[in-house]
């Protein structure tokens, strides 16, 4: 996807290569300050062809060398992989070497076996000059980044035998330049003219941390938004300033130090202004951070601020006290940090459906604001990436947006939400892919703690179809920001370092791109389950009952086929396939009400159409929260959209809207009633499959063959078709009327009304008397069409079945 860069920024400088000759310049031939130039060599992983290692798995590591003008130094020497075995990965960035046009010069790289007793075990070397390791060297400040390399590791055995091929080194090396000028110094503040902004400012309050947002407004004839920028207080943000001005003076130089692909997804930062606040004792002064409003021009701004890396948290580093990093240590313990690299810290403009997942339902606390907040911080902290971006992307229930999304009529005229949905997830995955490669062309490994990614667009407003596609990707906002714990690292300030920082700036280098790389996979994945579908063959709704403390309870399920059906009601079933009944059974069968309708996108969109599925009502359910000792359950519903390919394991899941407690009014959904979650779900028929759910195979297995009243010994087997759903049951010669009966007589009894325990058969139990309602045997009548009797001849003694 390349090194793409998100709209939002402004200054992007472009990567330098070579000159248009080819042939490099040398640095004495350019204008302006003098240029040095650095190689920075990096060791990215081995491939070995056999173990080193007496017994168990290898614990290999690389050190490289440096030979010039015969002589020899070591230049780095990676981390040990512990148990990494013949695939050791180590992504090492080594210290930057001074470049000279010297064609003598060549680098050296020994995989090294380390062993607990002794000294390490020589697994083989690779030898490479500078000139075909290292990209030319240009007249321009800035990075050229070489092509990864795949070394042979050869291990001699004898003076006179040829050497051994053990594996190889996979490596890759950048050419820095950089100025002398400027070196050593500290930037200082960047002030922003005041008369630039109206005055008094406006407190807006505290976003997630501790400093304060006020809102700033532009006068008119600066050429941008009236609110394009928003102030932080710089007295609760001292320890960002330095890394905001650094960052600026970098992007004012050419080549921006190399750093300029991975700078361009920071904030824009103007400097710092001093204005003017009215509070209740009169005005006073007050310094703000300027940035880029990410809230400017968006009817509702739907943001998530995700915290980058397992590790957040490191004792003595800006100012980290040792408690304070145990505590932090145990927050990512318990959190997705440890488990996926990264958490959700905020999360604004959530959709109506996870608005309605009150954190202290259980606990009945939910008029408590504070205690609210600190427990939805909690839960948004534990929520795996697949559901994040699943409610990130929910638009079918935005009060903004209408009831039933855009009309038919206007369909041609308007996009509607699936539409933007898919562009704001395709131009997500596109900007952190190349934030992804932005890491790995930095030159050098920087040591960003505590700081995250931001991803946003706005989610109250549909923009028209012609020109909508540019609209919304430009308005989609992927950004790195929270730099309170973070250091901007340049090539001079990592040649100054010893060789145990250089090593910790790599450490947490390897965590902040390990999280980077697991967002962007799950976004991508995340595109491919919704959006890559070209037919839906199966619908799955699944009813619980929503626990904040626990898990949520299951209450039932339905499964149907993806294809026009008009307003329906169907009975809920358990999970071993009997019907889910009320509280005592004597209101019924719990039933879902629902209709799917197929809608064509016009041309020229970027899909054919979507189905939507209209979720209406339930009734009937039973009773959950009885350990509560409430008289009421806490509904939701999660549909599950499986693709008609048999070679794809993919599936889209939404979840929809449905009981919430109001403080002081009386719970209007109660399982006597009806229940009411009106919500459109669009199913994108453009998503590779899901499988088809083994328990719920197994399920019409065991319906098919129960429905056979016949003895024990008839049926031989039974196979079930993903594509249609039919089942096949392959019934002895000698039994084969026997069968037909049984499934005559099971046809008979549903024709008649009377509920599938009439039919189902179990030896040694007497039949249901219960009738059930005209749904429940218009379903099992229409399941019956799809069962299948085989007549099998009978087997020899010596046939295996």
């Amino acid at each position: 996807m390349g090194c793409g860069h998100s709209h939002h920024v402004g200054y992007h400088p472009k990567l330098l290569g070579r000159s248009e000759s080819g042939k490099a310049r040398p640095a004495s031939e350019s204008e302006g300050p003098k240029l040095e130039s650095f190689v920075v060599i990096r060791v990215l992983r081995a491939d070995l062809l056999r173990s080193f290692d007496a017994y168990g798995k290898m614990d290999p590591f690389a050190v490289v060398e440096w030979h010039q003008e015969g002589t020899r130094k070591e230049i780095a020497r990676t981390r040990i992989d512990w148990n990494a075995d013949m695939h050791p990965h180590w992504d090492h960035t080594c210290r930057g070497q001074p470049f000279k046009m010297a064609g003598n010069t060549m680098v050296e790289f020994q995989v090294m076996e380390g062993n607990v007793i002794g000294r390490p075990s020589f697994c083989g070397a690779a030898k490479i000059s500078i000139g075909d390791l290292a990209p030319e060297p240009t007249s321009e400040v800035g990075t050229a980044t070489g092509p990864v390399l795949k070394l042979e590791l050869k291990l001699a055995s004898g003076p006179t035998c040829e050497p051994e091929v053990t594996g190889h080194v996979f490596v890759q090396a950048l050419m820095v330049q950089t100025t002398v000028l400027g070196r050593g110094k500290t930037p200082g503040l960047s002030r922003v003219d005041e008369g630039l902004f109206e005055g008094p400012i406006e407190r807006l309050g505290v976003s997630g941390g501790s400093a304060a947002f006020f809102k700033l407004h532009l006068k008119p004839g600066s050429g941008r938004a009236r609110d394009y920028f928003i102030g932080k207080d710089l007295s609760h943000a001292e320890d960002e300033v330095t890394f905001y001005e650094e960052a600026l003076a970098l992007k004012r130089q050419p080549g921006v130090a190399g750093l300029g692909p991975l700078l361009s997804y920071t904030l824009e930062y103007a400097g710092v202004l001093t204005n003017t606040e009215e509070t209740s004792a009169g005005e006073k002064k007050t310094e703000l951070l300027v940035m880029r409003n990410l809230r400017c021009g968006s009817s509702k701004h739907r943001f998530l601020d995700i915290k980058i890396g397992q590790k957040t948290a490191q004792a003595g580093w800006q100012g980290k006290s040792r408690v304070a990093a145990l505590r932090q240590s145990m927050v990512d313990g318990i959190t997705n940090s440890s488990c996926e690299g990264f958490r959700l810290e905020g999360f604004d403009g959530r959709p109506p459906a996870l608005e309605s997942m009150d954190p202290l339902l259980d606990l009945g606390m939910t008029g408590n604001a504070k205690m609210a907040k600190k427990a939805l911080r909690v839960m948004l902290q534990r929520m795996p990436a697949a559901e994040m971006l699943l409610h990130w992307l929910d638009l079918h229930q935005e009060p903004q947006l209408g009831p039933s999304d855009v009309p038919n009529e206007k369909l041609k005229l308007q996009l509607c939400t699936t539409e933007v949905a898919e562009i704001v997830c395709h131009e997500a995955v596109r900007s952190l892919c190349g934030l992804a490669v932005a890491c790995r062309r930095s030159p050098v490994p920087q040591k960003w703690i505590g700081s995250s990614v931001g991803l946003g667009f706005d989610s109250g407003s549909l923009p028209q179809r012609k020109g909508g596609e540019e609209e919304v990707r430009k308005s989609t906002l992927v950004c790195i920001f929270d730099w309170g714990r973070s250091e901007l690292n340049t090539m001079n300030k990592h040649m100054q370092l010893s060789e145990k920082d250089q090593l910790d700036r790599g450490e947490f280098w390897r965590y902040y791109m390990g999280g980077i790389d697991r967002l962007a996979w799950e976004a991508a994945r995340a595109y491919q389950h919704r959006f890559s579908c070209s037919k839906w063959s199966l619908l799955t709704f699944k009813v619980c009952d929503f626990d904040s403390m626990s898990e949520n309870d299951f209450i039932g399920r339905l499964c149907v086929p993806v294809e026009e059906t008009p307003e329906t009601c169907a009975d809920l079933n358990s999970k071993d396939g009997n019907h889910v009944v009320g509280d005592y059974g004597w209101r019924g069968s719990a039933t879902l009400t629902y209709s799917i309708t197929w809608r064509p996108f016009p041309q020229p969109s970027r899909m054919k159409g979507a189905w939507r599925v209209h979720l209406i009502r339930a009734q009937h359910l039973p009773r959950q929260d009885k350990m509560q000792l409430r008289t009421t359950s806490d509904p939701m519903c999660e549909i599950t959209a499986c693709a008609a390919d048999p070679k794809g394991l993919l599936c889209l899941r939404q979840e929809c809207m449905g009981y919430k407690e109001v403080p002081g009014k009386r719970p209007q959904n109660h399982i006597r009633q009806s229940i009411p979650m009106k919500a459109f779900l669009q199913l994108i028929n453009d998503t590779p499959n899901c499988e088809y759910h083994q328990e719920t195979r197994n399920l019409h297995k065991n319906w098919a063959a129960n429905i056979i009243a016949t003895e024990n010994g008839n049926l031989l087997k039974c196979v079930f078709n993903d594509a249609d759903g039919t089942v096949k049951l392959l019934i002895r010669e000698d039994l084969f009327p026997m069968a037909e009966e049984g499934l005559a007589t099971a046809w008979k009894k549903v024709t008649t009304r009377h509920s599938d325990e009439d039919f189902t058969t179990q030896k040694g139990k007497g039949k249901g008397k219960a009738k059930s309602s005209s749904s429940t045997a218009r379903g099992v009548q229409d399941y019956l069409y799809k069962v299948h009797l085989v007549r099998v001849r009978p087997l020899e003694d010596d046939e295996d079945p």
